[in-house]
């Protein structure tokens, strides 16, 4: 009886083996890029916390509450008197002497605002010789234009600030107490007229003629 092999098998066993290899492969090769990605992503997790530790968001809570909305106007001016006298020189002459200088205080009358001669001066009949502030009522006027006028009406209430006084410290209160009726051009561009307004402080303590005096108004609304 003979011996024979049968070939026709060889080449389907063949075959099975390279199917197999070729699976352990993709499946090493799946496995890897599984590796990495895991590896990748735990790298960016720990990453992700470090940045949350070094910088942490912090809230702040505030209460909101309804108010209304102010807007200030204001205007600037110098105190002055309300009432003056001039004296005049009775008759021509040479002044010989003067017994009063500007700034002082003449017994009841009042305070000496200007003199406008001096010893050895030549005056005529009836030439200005001294202004006097008749009493201690004073005044602040400022230019306002026609489209601030509603806020400032005879009789209502202003904060006046004096500027040039350290650190603010010297503030008062007053009314309004005239408004002009007759306008004047306002000297800019604008064609808007502007008024003169009368401020009468509500005391005068700490006053002086010629502070200047930032009169505001505040307006409110919803």
């Amino acid at each position: 009886m003979e011996a024979y092999t049968d070939v026709s098998m060889i080449p389907e066993k063949t075959e099975t083996n390279k199917k197999s290899r070729r699976r352990r492969r993709l499946i090493r090769r799946l496995v890897c890029i599984l590796l990495i990605l895991f590896l990748l992503g735990g790298a960016a997790w720990i990453a992700v916390r470090r940045l949350q530790a070094e910088y942490t968001v912090t809230y702040q809570a505030y209460s909101v509450t309804t108010g209304t909305i102010s807007n200030a106007l204001s205007f600037s001016g110098s105190l002055e008197a309300v009432s003056s006298k001039t004296y005049t020189a009775p008759a021509a002459g040479t002044v010989r002497s003067l017994y009063v200088t500007r700034g002082q205080d003449v017994q009841e009358d009042g305070v000496i605002a200007s003199v406008s001669l001096n010893a050895g001066s030549t005056v005529e009949s009836g030439s200005a010789v001294a202004e006097l502030y008749a009493d201690s009522r004073m005044r602040v006027e400022c230019m306002v234009p026609e489209s601030e006028l509603d806020n400032f009406q005879p009789g209502d209430a202003v904060n006046m600030e004096f500027i040039y006084i350290e650190d603010g410290a010297l503030t008062a209160t007053g009314r309004v107490e005239k408004v002009s009726r007759v306008g004047s051009e306002s000297g800019d561009e604008s064609e808007e007229s502007v008024y003169r307004v009368q401020i009468v402080p509500d005391t005068t303590d700490g006053l002086l003629y010629g502070m200047t005096a930032v009169i505001s108004r505040i307006q409110t609304g919803s």
